[in-house]
């Protein structure tokens, strides 16, 4: 069944403390979850991608910190696959240049600063023009591969412009291809975003555009209550 638990919370913001509706809203964004241990072995959460929008059912994942979701291009890999990300249909959507400065970003490696410490960013292995992406799962059982682009992405009421997505061209037997989900959410620290490129995560550009809210989340799959 679906984790849709009803959750008992108290809230209380920095001017007044508000009404349940409004806690929600306004002080803590709460976004319910979907899936279960038992049948499908995952969570997912809904975030929705471009102009107009599109919505893609993506796995949380506490390893790793990249959103990525499937190309409409993508291989023999994606055949459970129900949804796929179309660069053709969406009036926000940029692709990142391998030559680009946001391709170029990655976490030094302090034992040598002029090294990234996960890799040197690399093109795209369809075209060579493009900002190559690669990220593994599971210590390395499953890995996805494709390129980087840059659209606006909603989740939980919010919407960030130009986040870095990486779009694969194929995705690993299970999770990824397990309908409903089609795509990842990674919710590790932003240290983990890279494929090797850095990329800042979803919740981190919340937290940074609503002064309002903590920079923290917190991942609940019981009942809860939540205090200020």
């Amino acid at each position: 069944m679906d984790v849709r638990e009803n959750i008992e919370h108290k809230c209380e913001c920095e001017r007044n403390t508000l009404t349940a509706d409004h806690c929600l809203s306004d002080c803590h964004p709460i976004r319910s979850l979907q899936g279960n241990l038992l049948t499908l072995g995952f969570y997912y959460t809904t975030v929705l991608i471009g102009t107009p929008p599109v919505a893609f059912n993506v796995l949380l994942d506490t390893g790793s910190a990249n959103l990525a979701v499937p190309v409409v291009q993508c291989d023999a890999s994606c055949g459970n696959v129900t949804q796929f990300y179309d660069i053709s249909k969406s009036s926000s959507a940029l692709v990142v240049p391998f030559s680009s400065a946001e391709c170029a970003l990655c976490n030094p490696d302090p034992a040598r600063n002029s090294s990234c410490l996960f890799g040197q960013p690399y093109p795209a292995l369809a075209d060579a023009s493009l900002c190559g992406s690669g990220i593994s799962f599971g210590g390395g059982s499953s890995f996805v591969s494709g390129f980087l682009v840059q659209d606006l992405v909603s989740w939980a009421g919010y919407s960030v412009k130009n986040t870095i997505v990486a779009i694969t061209s194929q995705v690993p037997v299970g999770g990824l291809s397990i309908p409903p989900v089609n795509g990842i959410l990674g919710l590790a620290n932003e240290n983990n975003a890279v494929n090797p490129t850095w990329a800042p995560t979803i919740f981190g550009q919340i937290a940074a555009q609503q002064p309002q809210l903590a920079n923290l989340f917190a991942m609940c799959l019981v009942r809860c209550v939540l205090y200020s």
